[in-house]
């Protein structure tokens, strides 16, 4: 019986060992593992280094280069606004390293300027910078409490100064409600509608009726359009509607009395019917 005690007591004591000898295996093999892990990552943290390094050296070496200086500006669309303004409002010079110019910065600052409608840049490595201009065109000056500048869609575009350009048509009997629903292209105002018309179908005439000669255009929200004119005739009432139909009547009637290039005391002519002309002479 002791030597079958024995023989047991034996037999546990080497599963012990063996267990022991299982357990360091597994801590090897985890520390092992730990190991390349940690070299895995220091070798991808110093790769990214490198390379980080690399490009921040080539960045600094290509935006810095002479190769790559702005040697040609060409900017084109400009009627109202001189080059060197567009030059100075986007902050652009020759000599400036083409590659390191965020050409979205360069678009927004110039379409902070009240005349630039729409703006496109391009550049063309390695040395040549092209900017296109969509100029707001001046049309008219709209009277709404105070004076502003719309543009050829009839749009607000800014408030009217001193150095704008002179000359131009004005327009009253409009709210800026009309000119915010204009733009919106809600057009539940019909008068801005006919306003526009009128100034558009202006720029195609000759004579009377052409855009040049036009000091003012009126609404009124009851009695319609009326024309104050530079020339012979001072006030043509419209009415509502057929302008061109009525523009024609005019030019009809003062063609067949043999007067029109010696008219020069009329006050107003009422257009409001196409089929009757009614004038007034002017007062002496």
């Amino acid at each position: 019986m002791k030597k079958k005690s024995g023989s047991l007591a034996s037999r546990e004591k080497i599963k012990k060992n063996r267990f022991r000898k299982g357990g360091r295996k597994k801590e090897a093999g985890l520390l092992k593992r730990v190991s390349l892990t940690m070299g895995l990552i220091l070798l991808i943290s110093f790769t990214t280094v490198l390379m980080g390094g690399f490009f921040v050296f080539t960045y600094d070496m290509v935006t810095q280069s002479d190769y790559f200086a702005i040697k040609v500006i060409q900017v084109s669309g400009l009627s109202t606004i001189s080059e060197g303004d567009i030059l100075k409002q986007a902050g652009i010079e020759k000599g400036m390293n083409i590659l390191g110019m965020n050409l979205n910065q360069v678009r927004k600052k110039l379409l902070a300027h009240p005349f630039i409608e729409s703006v496109a840049v391009e550049r063309l490595i390695p040395s040549e910078l092209r900017i296109h201009i969509r100029e707001n065109r001046p049309l008219a000056v709209a009277d709404i409490g105070e004076f502003f500048l719309i543009n050829e869609k009839g749009w607000i575009f800014k408030k009217k100064e001193p150095s704008d350009p002179k000359n131009l048509p004005m327009i009253k009997g409009l709210t800026l409600w009309d000119f915010d629903d204009y733009k919106a292209e809600k057009r539940k105002s019909p008068y801005i509608k006919d306003v526009m018309n009128f100034l558009t179908f202006s720029k195609t005439q000759t004579g009377m009726f052409s855009y040049k000669n036009i000091r003012m255009v009126q609404m009124d929200r009851e009695v319609g359009l009326s024309l104050f004119l530079d020339g012979p005739i001072r006030t043509i009432k419209f009415g509502f509607s057929d302008y061109q139909q009525k523009c024609e009547r005019v030019k009809e009637i003062l063609a067949l009395s043999g007067q029109i290039n010696q008219i020069t005391h009329i006050g107003e002519i009422d257009l409001n019917k196409v089929n009757r002309v009614v004038v007034t002479p002017a007062e002496t």
